[in-house]
């Protein structure tokens, strides 16, 4: 709407009154400017197909992620089963080894976001903005942002669980924190092996004991993991 259709929905009482109108105008102005510029931005960010900048100022517009923290590994030194943990070092082998943690180090830095992921992760938190933070939410939620088999479930004990493959990575993990729905306290808890897990005849698609001869045979344990 231009000006001159504003300047129509004043009221009878401030109708043909110069200075009156004269003010609406010069309000009017700058904020139709305004409007136009805005209007012009689909053509120029367009979420489906922005790349580079155009792309992160989308995600920053909605709240989106535009990395994901404490993915990375840090090249520190630790011990067997400590996720992406490095031996010591070699004197005749300077690239073999890890460094000491410092103190308040967690061990993890930032990853990046791909083009592709980021758009999802855009489509995503937009989703998420007006969600009403349920189950069902939050599969719709994930469902934009990874194609790997999961399941989540409320403990009843202010924590939400998602049952995992062992193979899902860190980065996929802290992302999928970062953005469920789940309202303020609620805790994140992982489980790995969900799907291979062992369990007894009346768990659903549950694996038996394993057998020594054949090392495919039986389920692993289900663990908490980070």
């Amino acid at each position: 709407m231009n000006i001159d259709g504003y300047l129509k929905l004043i009221t009878s009482q401030h109708r043909n009154k110069p200075k009156y109108e004269a003010m609406i105008k010069e309000t009017l102005q700058p904020i139709l400017e305004i409007k136009d510029s805005i209007q012009s931005l689909p053509s120029y960010f367009d979420l489906e197909t922005a790349t580079g900048d155009q792309l992160l100022i989308i995600a920053m517009w909605v709240g989106a992620p535009t990395a994901i923290q404490n993915a990375a590994a840090l090249p520190l030194f630790g011990f067997e089963g400590q996720p992406e943990a490095l031996p010591f070092g070699e004197l005749n082998e300077l690239e073999i080894g890890g460094y000491w943690r410092e103190s308040g180090q967690s061990g993890y830095t930032a990853g990046t976001i791909d083009t592709e992921l980021l758009r999802n992760v855009i489509k995503a938190q937009i989703y998420k903005n007006s969600c009403g933070c349920s189950l069902f939410d939050a599969y719709e939620i994930l469902d934009f942002i990874t194609n790997e088999q999961y399941t989540i479930f409320d403990s009843g004990l202010m924590w939400i669980g998602i049952g995992v493959h062992s193979s899902m990575s860190i980065p996929l993990r802290q992302l999928i924190r970062v953005m469920i729905p789940k309202p303020a306290g609620v805790g994140i808890k992982f489980f790995t092996n969900w799907f291979e897990s062992f369990g007894w005849s009346d768990q659903p698609e549950s694996l038996g004991f394993g057998e020594l001869s054949d090392p495919n045979e039986g389920g692993y344990w289900i663990e908490e993991s980070y």
